[in-house]
């Protein structure tokens, strides 16, 4: 069953590859900025704001981050109680090191980044939860990446910029100096790297705690992994290598005591825009993650708690596309489907579920 998950995954990432090795580099609603800033002058700005990085780091790597999205589950077993859902995500970053370099108005980036994380999900009364991991994890990580041509774009404030447009007489000879002026004075300078030549890589060491939906039961681990986001689109693909503590795990304990084991884990994250497709900006996601023990003890084989899949699909619509509240594209509707287990799972679950999600750290 968790290989069928691996192959099930195979065969719709190879479809969905096909539509994200085509797709254009990031789009932003704007204009090109007034001439072409140096070198010095993009890695400056580059440089000056932290959230750049994070945000293409969560854009190359597939990676949702501080965000909350509450569901209706609905699970694929008979015996299974359907109901409502918090998935959450909590994040804090900082870097240092060498940082962004621009060569040609070509950007890479090298540095160093602190991080901590807490994500998982909570269900209420007697929901099944088919996704019990919680996980609070401190990482060390070495970062290097590729991006490409970056482009400068200055997106407007619609309402203030015709405001301050509706004062200039438009066969003037000095209108297209002053309609400058006003972009620089209600525009938002945005810089957008080309995703067709985007690369990234990320080595970290890190220690996490992980338990179930309220941490009554845990697991301590303590590993490396590498994650390397392929230029075209393609997925994500991340491996780690894990020490693990299950001296607060009651169920582990009971079977096979409280000594230490050794993991490995595989992730694997794609999203696309399929508004090419749909003519609507429907954003798509995919991921599967995988847990195997290593020369694991022969009551844990036969229990089944030697090896974890979990794979998942969701279609993602902004709220812009649906209603006129102004609230962007950090609130989505959603629909997804998952199928497998994870670590602290008992039996393999299937579910479907809609919601909405709202994500602070746009």
């Amino acid at each position: 069953m968790r290989s069928l998950g691996f192959w099930a995954f195979a065969g719709v990432t190879f479809l969905a590859g096909t539509v994200g090795a085509a797709e254009e580099p990031p789009a932003a609603v704007g204009t090109q900025g007034s001439g072409d800033p140096s070198d010095g002058d993009v890695r400056a700005d580059l440089n000056s704001d932290p959230g750049i990085l994070e945000e293409w780091l969560g854009t190359f790597l597939s990676r949702r981050l501080d965000f909350v999205d509450v569901s209706y589950v609905s699970p694929g077993e008979s015996d299974g109680e359907g109901g409502w859902r918090a998935d959450y995500n909590w994040s804090f970053r900082r870097s240092g090191g060498e940082g962004f370099s621009v060569r040609d108005g070509e950007a890479t980036v090298r540095s160093v980044a602190l991080g901590a994380s807490l994500d998982g999900s909570y269900t209420l009364d007697d929901t099944v939860n088919t996704e019990e991991y919680s996980r609070a994890v401190v990482d060390l990580g070495f970062e290097r990446g590729g991006f490409g041509k970056v482009d400068r774009l200055v997106e407007i404030d619609g309402a203030a910029f015709g405001e301050c447009l509706a004062g200039v007489d438009i066969e003037s000879s000095d209108f297209g100096e002053k309609r400058r002026e006003c972009e620089e004075a209600f525009g938002v300078a945005r810089y957008v790297p080309d995703g067709r030549e985007s690369w990234f890589v990320v080595g970290s060491l890190h220690f996490s705690l992980e338990g179930d939906q309220d941490f009554s039961a845990t697991n301590e681990a303590f590993g490396g992994s590498v994650v390397y986001a392929p230029p075209g689109g393609w997925p994500s693909v991340g491996i780690g290598l894990e020490r693990v503590d299950p001296s607060g795990n009651d169920a582990r304990l009971a079977l096979a005591g409280g000594e230490h084991y050794s993991r490995w884990t595989l992730s694997l994250s794609y999203k696309a825009n399929l508004e090419a497709m749909v003519g609507s900006p429907i954003w798509f996601f995919l991921g599967y993650r995988h847990f195997e023990e290593l020369d694991p003890a022969p009551a844990v084989r036969e229990a089944g708690m030697d090896r974890f899949g979990f794979l998942s699909a969701s279609l993602r619509i902004p709220a812009t596309t649906w209603s006129d509240l102004p609230v962007g594209d950090s609130t989505m509707l959603f629909v997804r489907y998952t199928k497998g287990d994870l670590p602290f799972d008992v039996s393999s679950k299937s579910a479907v579920e809609i919601g909405f999600s709202y994500s602070w750290g746009d």
